[in-house]
């Protein structure tokens, strides 16, 4: 009886299969595209001249980000909420863009103001025709225009880069001179734009103290 339940093993084993099965599976996973950011590598402006930073940029491909501009003026960086600005001072403008899929860009554009003076005084002596004194002040200063022309005008911008005043001036005999208060008084840099109809000719920063 013993070698009969033996056989009956024996016999029963190889046909057991196994209770499960494997399967491969192969997963096809994509890679997001990449971010592709171009942007322009330096701004060339005058003073007071107002860009729109969105337009310093171009995202390759149809999709969906954001961005953060960050402004260093070689001291402090600050978040630029609104793109579009008015350029007050050299520095570097940093940019951030992420895409739907988290992929982030960064870049920096510099800023490069032109100062001194300008193509309207190329013929005269570019050392002497507009002089700006005391400087810095208290929150007034004596200005002279030696070279002055019809269609001048003078405007004071803050460091947000509002303006506070815009003058046309009464040249007499091609000289202007006049005493200039600044409107806020508070101190600070503060940036004087002299104008030929709309091209800025002159620029320097005037320093307010404290009284």
């Amino acid at each position: 009886m013993k070698r009969i339940l033996l056989f009956a093993l024996i016999v029963a084993l190889p046909g057991l299969k196994a209770a499960f099965s494997q399967e491969v599976f192969r997963l096809n996973i994509n890679q997001p595209p990449p971010l592709i950011v171009t942007v322009s590598g330096s701004i060339d402006a005058t003073v007071g001249e107002t860009i729109n930073l969105d337009t310093l940029f171009v995202v390759e491909g149809d999709v969906y980000y954001s961005r953060e501009w960050k402004f260093w003026d070689g001291s402090l960086l600050e978040s630029v909420d609104d793109p579009v600005i008015t350029l007050t001072e050299n520095g570097v403008l940093y940019l951030t863009v992420i895409d739907e899929n988290s992929c982030t860009a960064v870049d920096s554009v510099s800023v490069n103001l032109a100062t001194g003076i300008g193509p309207v005084f190329t013929d005269r002596d570019p050392g002497q025709p507009v002089r700006v004194f005391p400087n810095p002040n208290t929150g007034s200063f004596d200005i002279i225009i030696s070279d002055c022309l019809p269609g001048y005008s003078i405007e004071i911008i803050n460091p947000l880069g509002i303006r506070l005043l815009n003058m046309l001036l009464d040249c007499n005999n091609n000289e202007y001179s006049s005493t200039i208060m600044i409107p806020s008084g508070k101190p600070g840099i503060y940036f004087l734009l002299i104008r030929h109809n709309r091209e800025i000719v002159y620029s320097q920063r005037v320093v307010i103290l404290i009284h």
